[in-house]
């Protein structure tokens, strides 16, 4: 017997980030369940990385811009300024350092959705101005 679920916690969505590289813009566009588009009008989306999901320092904000809000229509990105700020692996055996995100949508009645979720891995920058 399977036991059922209810609830939602967003699409998993792995970033892989080099510091000091340009991530996106990526856009995404946010369906209901019988396919026609979430309307975004008076919505916020936000999305942030952390060390840990509990930690209370952000180590980086994602720029989300809602692109066509009646059609569900947002994408979201970091610039490379932003990603050069990100410490990654020093450790020449493990090049990368993990983090976590996600990305939420807070509507006009208040209720918050979650959208993305997952980890993110950091690749050290070698090549710089």
């Amino acid at each position: 017997m399977t036991t059922p679920t209810i609830g939602y916690i967003g699409e998993r969505l792995d970033l892989l980030i080099r510091q000091g590289a340009t991530l996106g813009p990526f856009a995404c566009t946010l369906t209901n369940p019988d396919g026609s588009p979430v309307n975004l009008t008076g919505a916020t989306i936000r999305g942030q990385i952390r060390k840990k999901p509990a930690d209370t320092t952000v180590v980086a904000s994602l720029a989300v811009n809602v692109l066509d809000a009646v059609n569900g229509l947002y994408s979201f990105a970091l610039d490379a300024a932003t990603t050069a700020t990100i410490v990654a692996g020093l450790d020449v055996t493990k090049p990368e350092s993990l983090y976590v995100w996600d990305m939420e949508l807070a509507d006009s009645l208040g209720r918050v959705i979650p959208l993305h979720w997952g980890d993110v891995r950091v690749h050290r920058e070698v090549t710089r101005a």
